[in-house]
């Protein structure tokens, strides 16, 4: 990469400068040629040049920061994930229009998993004021990561008040009614 990015420059510094240009850039690994100090080149080609030396220069570093192999480049740790049922870590994440009572969080399926369980507080006639469940769920290779939100059966605000691997037990706030939830289907049942 970096001979195809010389081979470039000297065809900029022929355009800008002549042979005697072209020769020097075409060995020179870093800097800027000695042979071009300030005012050797009229200014807006000596700008020309250094511009695209810099480019170079640039492009240089980044390939040679880049593993050989990218999957060498994957940390071999990741973050710690705490498990389990964290009734005072919820709060109103992702925003106003929810307000969340119990955060579970679980490792499994190959993915790191994170339930939010409350109240829709705005939003659309069917879902406002109703209970509501958010997973969240990352890709322990990939980290790419989806949203998922479902409104609860039994009425809102819902909380986590128990799990069993990845079925976890909701209930209301409001009458104590409870419901089974699984979080990998995202399916009710009655509990």
């Amino acid at each position: 990469m970096f001979r195809k990015a010389s081979v470039a420059l000297a065809a900029v510094a022929l355009a800008v400068g002549g042979t005697v240009a072209a020769r020097a850039l075409s060995g020179s690994p870093q800097g800027l040629p000695q042979e071009f100090p300030p005012g050797a080149l009229p200014s807006e080609k000596q700008a020309i040049l250094e511009e695209e030396w810099e480019r170079i220069e640039l492009s240089r570093r980044a390939a040679a920061q880049v593993p050989a192999d990218p999957k060498a480049a994957a940390p071999t740790t990741r973050p710690s994930w705490s498990t389990g049922i964290f009734p005072d870590e919820a709060g109103d994440f992702p925003g106003p229009e929810f307000s969340f009572t119990t955060l579970w969080r679980g490792v499994g399926e190959g993915s790191f998993w994170a339930v939010y369980a409350g109240l829709r507080v705005v939003g659309p006639p069917e879902e406002e004021g109703k209970g509501m469940v958010l997973v969240i769920r990352i890709d322990s290779e990939t980290w790419g990561h989806e949203f998922r939100r479902y409104v609860a059966p039994i009425p809102g605000p819902v909380r986590i008040v128990a799990a069993d691997g990845f079925q976890l037990t909701l209930a209301s706030d409001l009458d104590g009614s409870r419901a089974g939830f699984d979080v990998v289907t995202g399916t009710f049942s009655s509990a």
